[in-house]
């Protein structure tokens, strides 16, 4: 059987075998699958588990490039993504605040998430965004080195 025989079966997968395939790969491996065919161009769009960490994206000796490049990949991973989002992890040492994890906590905040784990490097701690209360979905949280105002908190609870 020759290369492209092979490939058109591996093409020709279940959906349900494929999407088992792409969540045991790294985010990052998933997203690059989109080279592999066109029919592969968008298939890692519609995982349900979303886990982002410094390496996403190339390793740099800056630390500005690398936070850069990793902003950018989960804001283009989110843009590009169809369907509903179970759980959104990012474990980054390298990323600090930055007004793009408001931007990511209220796209998904619409997205009926159900798992949100934030784990941010050293540094300035995060202030987690209001909109973050309307996860009515939510059922496991988990924050390093994160912080709520507390008069948001008690806004937002009698609201």
């Amino acid at each position: 059987m020759g290369d492209v025989e092979a490939w058109d079966l591996f093409s020709d997968l279940p959906q349900f075998i494929i999407e088992s395939i792409l969540t045991r790969l790294r985010i990052r491996d998933a997203v690059r699958t989109s080279i592999l065919s066109t029919e592969w161009s968008y298939r890692w769009a519609s995982l349900t588990h979303l886990v982002f960490d410094d390496k996403c994206v190339a390793l740099y000796n800056d630390k500005g490039l690398l936070e850069i490049n990793l902003i950018k990949f989960i804001t283009g991973v989110l843009f590009l993504h169809q369907g509903p989002i179970n759980k959104f992890q990012l474990s980054a040492s390298y990323l600090q605040c930055c007004p793009d994890i408001d931007q990511w906590i209220l796209f998904l905040s619409r997205c009926e998430i159900k798992e949100l784990v934030l784990e941010l490097g050293e540094g300035e701690w995060f202030r987690v965004p209001s909109c973050l209360f309307n996860c009515k979905m939510l059922t496991r949280l988990e924050l390093a080195r994160c912080e709520f105002d507390p008069l948001l908190v008690l806004r937002d609870s009698y609201a």
